[in-house]
């Protein structure tokens, strides 16, 4: 086997690790760009969640903000007002 590569003249050679040395240049150019796309989409998931979550956190405070009015407002209702409703 060694006999056979050996009939390669140098020129041969060097372009073989040239080309090899691109081949892997380019591969790793390609895994890097298949890895920052990955993140990005992760990075925009989580962005849209988070959104989705400070909209349903407000929700939540003006729910709980207006429940609490109602609260206080049949407690400090006059006492006429109640016996009308016990009516």
């Amino acid at each position: 086997m060694h006999r056979r590569w050996s009939c390669l003249s140098p020129v041969c050679r060097w372009l073989g690790v040239l080309l090899y040395l691109v081949f892997l240049f380019i591969v790793v150019v390609i895994l890097l760009n298949m890895l920052i796309a990955a993140m990005a989409d992760t990075y925009s998931n989580v962005q849209s969640d988070a959104q989705r979550d400070l909209a349903l956190a407000r929700a939540w405070i003006v729910a709980r903000i207006e429940h609490n009015s109602m609260l206080r407002i049949v407690r400090n209702a006059p006492t006429h007002l109640l016996c009308l409703q016990e009516m």
